[in-house]
């Protein structure tokens, strides 16, 4: 499987920037977008970890003038800085829905996510293991230009499972992080917005 260079899509978003912007009424909603993701983590021990790296994310919808509503998926690679000499990148994949609004009259996007999906896991010495739950996901937007906008989401995770080379097993609530946050500060091509 071949790796998506982070240059080819930057010059993807790039390309679709620069598509000519009309004022659509009612149509579908396509925005691709990609970034860096900081996360930090608090287990329930207290004891905290925090990592960033390259993240992508794609929200496909309908628009009802200036509110936009659809699904929302994204992947980002995320390094810990406590983690093991060697140990790859942290991937972490997530599926949801969203609600979006750009007023009319400032260049301001308002969203609200929820990912009924968050999967984080690694793959060391051919064995993958991870957590999964959800996450509740909010957004700000600033349209630099009409189909060009800088975004920065703060994320609120909720692991409530633990995984490793294919059993699937509950987090027990008193074990469970403290916390698990993080931001995503991303380019995005609002098409149809």
């Amino acid at each position: 499987m071949k790796r998506i260079s982070i240059l080819s899509v930057a010059a993807t978003v790039a390309a679709l920037a620069l598509i000519p912007s009309t004022q659509a009424q009612a149509g579908i909603h396509f925005e691709p977008g990609v970034g860096w993701h900081f996360l930090n983590s608090e287990d329930s021990s207290g004891t905290k970890s925090s990592g960033n790296g390259f993240g992508a994310d794609l929200r496909l919808g309908y628009n009802f003038s200036h509110l936009a509503i659809g699904a929302a998926g994204g992947m980002s690679f995320v390094t810990f800085k406590n983690a093991a000499a060697g140990q790859p990148a942290n991937q972490w994949m997530t599926l949801g829905a969203f609600a979006q609004f750009a007023f009319p009259a400032f260049p301001i996007n308002l969203r609200g996510q929820y990912d009924f999906i968050s999967d984080s896991g690694v793959t060391v010495a051919g064995v993958k293991g991870g957590r999964k739950g959800n996450n509740l996901r909010f957004g700000l937007g600033y349209r630099i230009i009409p189909k060009l906008a800088l975004n920065v989401d703060y994320i609120i995770t909720t692991f409530t499972d633990a995984y490793a080379a294919g059993v699937t097993t509950a987090i027990p609530t008193g074990t469970r992080d403290k916390s698990d946050t993080s931001i995503f500060v991303s380019l995005s091509v609002p098409l149809g917005m």
